[in-house]
């Protein structure tokens, strides 16, 4: 970008801020940036655009590919004209069909949004799962698992790796937590949550030599290097292609749910709108 077209920049923008200073003065004429033929690009037009914040070299930038844009469209519009028939050229039947179709969907998107019922109960949820199981094939081993991870010199490790097995006792898993809370490096303590075996074992470093498949013949996992201990302790695990747990698809359940939905609730828009105009008699089938 040259010096010349910085001051062109700099100086359309100072004449249209200083064209609006008079509080009662007539509407100032607008500035022109560019001239394609007799279309005309204007300096407002590009200060709507400008990013906020960006240097004096990027703003010269951001207007030499805006003006390039600008003009490259209005060279393609006229190389168009030039090129396509009349009959080509006219898209008034397009533009219509377009239009109806975008009023079409943003009056159904908001009818929609105001009426549907966005709650999904646990027994529809379930009753899909099971209803579609083939289409919730596992595509990777997860695991309901807790994971600690504290220094390699942490006074309460064999403490530590008592409290992570117990899984009835409600007490030390409070213990568990608590001591976490203050001293662990990094955890996850929500062993009813379903999450990839990959994850977890990426948590460990690479000396330890664990692996997911290694993983998949364990329960207990105690690791270690020069910094660090590392503690896993898997409650359950179900392999790839395996059917997945409800409560790991429960979101895409939902999704799929509410989709459908949706749907329906257009559909029965449109009989209904339908039937409406045939009982009012509004609409007029002329015989043939």
């Amino acid at each position: 970008m040259t010096g010349g077209k910085v001051s062109v920049l700099s100086g359309a923008l100072l004449a249209l801020m200083l064209g609006g200073c008079g509080l009662f003065e007539s509407e100032p004429e607008r500035s022109v940036l560019a001239k394609m033929g007799g279309n005309v690009l204007y300096v407002d037009e590009l200060t709507s655009a400008l990013p906020q914040g960006l240097s004096v070299e990027d703003s010269s930038l951001f207007t030499d590919n805006f003006i390039r844009q600008w003009a490259t469209k209005q060279l393609m519009v006229s190389r168009a004209e030039l090129n396509l028939s009349d009959q080509q050229k006219d898209v008034s039947r397009q533009l219509e069909e377009y239009r109806q179709s975008l009023l079409i969907y943003l009056y159904q998107t908001e009818w929609v949004r105001q009426q549907m019922d966005t709650l999904v109960k646990d027994d529809e949820i379930n009753a899909y799962h099971g209803e579609h199981a083939k289409d919730f094939d596992l595509q990777e081993d997860i695991v309901r698992a807790l994971f600690i991870k504290v220094n390699v010199n942490d006074p309460e490790v064999d403490n530590l790796r008592k409290w992570i097995r117990k899984d009835n006792d409600t007490e030390l898993r409070s213990v568990l937590e608590g001591y976490c809370a203050q001293h662990a490096l990094s955890m996850h303590l929500n062993d009813q949550q379903w999450i990839p075996l990959e994850k977890l074992i990426g948590q460990l470093p690479a000396s330890s030599g664990m692996n997911a498949s290694q993983a998949r013949n364990s329960t207990f996992i105690d690791v270690a290097d020069s910094t660090a201990r590392y503690i896993i302790d898997i409650k359950e695990m179900k392999q790839k292609n395996e059917k997945a747990p409800v409560d790991y698809v429960r979101q895409d359940i939902i999704s799929v749910i509410l989709n459908r939905r949706k749907l329906n609730m257009m559909r029965k828009l449109e009989r209904d709108i339908y039937d409406q105009a045939v009982a009012k008699g509004q609409l007029k089938v002329v015989e043939r």
